[in-house]
Formats: C-alpha cells, structure tokens, sequence
C-alpha cells in the first residue's frame, strides 16, 4: 500500500511539473512573436536569431514534455551488463581520493592523460587512443559522475576535484611527468593541472576547451540548452528518474559537425553509459557547482600548448580558441573547417596527426 501510494504521489508530482513546463513553454512563445528588443541598439538580424534560438528551446521543452508523459518508469543500466559493453581488455579500476576509477592504459612511451568532457566517457577517444599507443602511452578515464566510473562518493564534481584527481591518479600510478589532453570540461580541467604543476606537465593540448566562460563586462556566455534544461530544477528532476534518448540524439546532433558522421553505436554509448545507476544524479550535481572559475590565471601557464578547435563548434564558439592563444604566451592554435565541438571523435585522423606532431617536437 505504502509502495502504490508513493507511486501515486510521484505520477502527480511528475503530472503536475509536466504541465508547469508546458504553461512556462507556451507563454514563452507567445511573448516571443510581439517581443521587443531589449537594446535599442541590438541589430535587428541579431534579435531575431536571438529569437529564432528561444522559440527552438520552447519547442524543446515542449517535445521533452511529450516524451516524459509516455513514459513513467525509471530505467537503470546495471554496472555489470555495461561492463560487458564498455569494459575493454586494456580497462581497469583504480582507487583514487575514494572513487573507483574506470581508466584505460594502452601502448608504450611517454604518457599522456586523455580527459574527456561533459556527459561523455573515455570512449571519446577511442579512435585517438589507437593512434597515439604506437609511440605513447595514452591514459584515459572515466571522470567521476561518468561513464563506468559512477558517482562520487563524497559528491566531487568540480573542475578543481577532478584536477586533484588527475594528479592523485599520477602519484598512484608513480608517473612524475606527463602530457595532458582535454576536450570541454576536460580541457578545463586539463589547464588547471598544466597551471598548478607545471613542472610536471610536459606539454598540454586543449581541445575546444572550457574556461573562458566570462566577457570583459562579467557577463557569462550562454550554455547549451542542455545545461540549461539540467540545472533547471524543474527540468533535472525529471531527466534524473526519465531520459529520453532523443534528447541525447539532439545533444550530439549539435556537437558535431556534421551530424551525418554520427554513429548509432555513438548514440547508444552516450545514452547507456548515462543510465549508469547514479550518472544522472551525479550530472545534475556537477552542473550547479562547476568549480572556481581562474580564467583570469591562464596566462600565467608556460607549459607548451596546442589548441585544437572545430570551426563549427556550436557549444563552444571558435573565437574562444584565440583567447587561449592570445592568453598562453608558449602555444600553437590549429582550427579545422566543418568541425564541431569534439574533433577527435569527427575528425580522428586529421587531429590526431597535428597532436603526433606536436608531441614530437
């Protein structure tokens, strides 16, 4: 009794935050067709993409609403059957600060630590990781909140925890030095650890990276509509117990270049590897506290660096890339047409080259 009468109360709860976000999605687009600029002196062409870009949120929020009222049960991927899909021979767990840490160690030379970004896994650099183990030794990880790896412990999310991490991961591993690459929220990450160990961090690649979040005014730039949904309360409760695959379909759709290039398998990976008991929660966590914010720090790095960015990066503007190389006195900046916001699963071959080479040097 207890149990069904729980289950009412959530179906209520659920039904009564679903039509919530319909009257929020619909006054929206209401007050979007008559809406007048909020400075005079925005260019017109300006204000409008502005609201072409709201009034596809609001349909977004609409779809999603649709979607979660078809289905109501919480579905969880248990570890071991993600483990016989995800956990490859080179795999393995290490205990780091308290989590379990999913890493893979491949190859043979000189190390280098491959962190991915928000929502993904190690996976990401699959297709890197082949080239790169011919002449180094590429380690990748699941961050915490991630992929294989699961929720923290002690709920460490920040850039700054996952930064202890890494090197906390080196110490265990008893690697003095090494390279790092970072795409995102790792590239972030991956700065913070070249900044605050730079007699460690032989070199550092930033792949779109994280960081320069703020203008010169203080504004912040806008996020994805992603962030936006997951650090609404209203929304994130709902994404925590129901994730509809689409929304991680449209996710990649836009952090790709060209969204024919995207693999059913990348889907499914990044949809499965989500349902992971406690990634859900542990996303909606991250995203409200996502560390302390040092872009004004990185022009204090002199590791040398190589900033790889998608000249279609839709998350991450390519402007964002020549504040990094204006910023980072000892850097190289290659930008490639038609890509997205992670290059080295779009394009692996090409990026990875220009990281070989880099290396090398």
């Amino acid at each position: 009794g207890g149990i069904a009468k729980g289950a009412r109360e959530n179906d209520l709860d659920l039904t009564e935050k679903l039509t919530r976000s319909d009257a929020y999605a619909k006054s929206a687009l209401e007050a979007l067709k008559d809406a007048p600029k909020p400075n005079p002196a925005l260019p017109d062409d300006q204000w409008e993409a502005t609201k072409k870009d709201y009034v596809s949120q609001a349909h977004e929020a609409n779809a999603l609403a649709a979607m979660l009222r078809k289905k109501y049960d919480v579905e969880v991927i248990p570890v071991a059957e993600l483990e016989s899909e995800y956990f490859t021979a080179e795999s393995s767990y290490t205990k780091v600060l308290g989590n379990r840490i999913h890493i893979r160690k491949r190859g043979t030379g000189p190390v280098i630590f491959l962190i991915h970004g928000s929502f993904a896994s190690l996976h990401t650099w699959n297709a890197w990781e082949q080239q790169l183990s011919l002449s180094n030794t590429p380690i990748s990880l699941d961050l915490p909140g991630h992929g294989l790896s699961g929720p923290s412990p002690t709920q460490s999310y920040t850039t700054d925890d996952y930064e202890n991490l890494i090197i906390e991961l080196a110490n265990v591993m008893k690697i003095d030095t090494f390279s790092i690459a970072g795409n995102s929220m790792g590239g972030n990450v991956a700065w913070k650890v070249a900044l605050h160990n730079q007699d460690r961090v032989r070199k550092l690649i930033l792949v779109d990276a994280a960081g320069f979040e703020r203008y010169s005014d203080g504004h912040r730039a806008e996020q994805p509509f992603i962030f936006t949904l997951l650090q609404s309360k209203l929304t994130s409760s709902l994404l925590i117990k129901i994730t509809p695959k689409f929304l991680i379909e449209m996710n990649l759709k836009q952090v790709y270049g060209d969204a024919s290039k995207i693999g059913e398998e990348d889907v499914t990976r990044f949809y499965r590897l989500m349902l992971r008991e406690g990634n859900r929660l542990a996303t909606v966590q991250r995203l409200s506290h996502p560390g302390r914010d040092l872009q004004d720090s990185i022009q204090f790095i002199k590791t040398p660096t190589l900033i790889l960015w998608g000249e279609n990066d839709k998350w991450i503007p390519v402007a964002k890339a020549e504040k990094f190389h204006q910023a980072i006195a000892n850097s190289v900046l290659r930008t490639f047409a038609g890509a997205g916001h992670i290059p080295m699963e779009e394009i692996p071959d090409e990026t990875v080259k220009t990281v070989l080479n880099f290396l090398k040097e």
